[in-house]
């Protein structure tokens, strides 16, 4: 019994030697410094728990769960429209208008066939995708302008020769568009290219 008794006492002496310790640590510092000091503890008994602002920006972003009522991207037909094209011989095309390029484009395969006449670029051109890379084969020849009909519409344009695909004989940009804005649905058979041209 009396062992027992002696033992309390130097457990809580050494006990109460530690919170001095700790006491004394923090003695004559600001709460700001107090806080700095225990988190940075607290990030090295913990580093697994707390993330450094380089590693969160590091991180990859994981994938959000699909569920039933999550809504997917809208598809739909790309804005076709059948025209002539040619001077003399008219012959009926698929023109794609693509507000993504900045310059009409005829299809290689399209002049091979018709055994249009064109001019080759001294310094080739860079035509590019939607994704930034240069279109291989496009930005070397364009013909000399040529007669693209709509309905009662006419117009005279200079196209590139590119590589397309099969679903379209020429490519029309933007500006084209806009200065040949089509009233209507461009899918209707009523559809009309609107200009004073």
């Amino acid at each position: 019994m009396t062992q027992n008794v002696l033992a309390r006492p130097r457990v809580m002496r050494a006990h109460n030697k530690t919170n001095t310790r700790k006491r004394s640590a923090h003695y004559g510092r600001s709460p700001t410094q107090i806080f700095e000091v225990s988190s940075t503890l607290h990030i090295k008994m913990n580093p697994q728990k707390r993330k450094t602002p380089a590693s969160a920006d590091t991180e990859a972003l994981r994938p959000l769960k699909i569920t039933r009522l999550t809504k997917r991207p809208r598809t739909g037909n790309r804005p076709m429209v059948t025209m002539l094209l040619g001077n003399e011989t008219k012959t009926p095309v698929t023109v794609l208008l693509d507000s993504g390029y900045t310059t009409p484009i005829i299809s290689a395969a399209l002049v091979a066939k018709l055994r249009l006449r064109y001019y080759r670029h001294e310094k080739p051109l860079q035509i590019r995708a939607f994704d930034g890379t240069i279109v291989q084969g496009a930005g070397q020849d364009f013909t000399p302008p040529l007669n693209l009909q709509h309905r009662a519409h006419y117009t005279k344009e200079v196209f590139q020769v590119a590589t397309l695909d099969m679903s379209s004989d020429i490519l029309l940009p933007f500006w084209w568009i806009s200065e040949h804005p089509p009233q209507g649905a461009w899918d209707s058979a009523e559809m009309r290219l609107s200009s004073p041209h």
